[in-house]
């Protein structure tokens, strides 16, 4: 069974700098990244998922931002590979 096949999304409103779509990410039902959905403040991101936090060994990747949630789990699916 590939990786991203035990990942789920919750969507929430995330209070940052007013509030935003969010999703919590969970990686065998434990939490492991929350995302934040960038709006037009930032310019050519607009639109694109942001991990705001992310815990365990997911903090030290340096790709932060993902065009889709499919790309999420493809991040998150590559760290649990490691």
């Amino acid at each position: 069974m590939p990786a991203s096949d035990n990942i789920t999304f919750q969507t929430v409103r995330v209070h940052v700098e007013g509030q935003t779509e969010g999703r919590l990410v969970f990686f065998d039902g434990a939490l492991v990244a929350v995302l934040v959905k960038l709006d037009a403040t930032h310019d050519d991101l607009e639109g694109r998922w942001y991990a705001e936090a992310a815990f365990n060994s997911l903090e030290r990747m340096e790709e932060r931002t993902f065009q889709t949630l499919d790309e999420v789990a493809e991040w998150i699916g590559r760290w649990i590979r490691e």
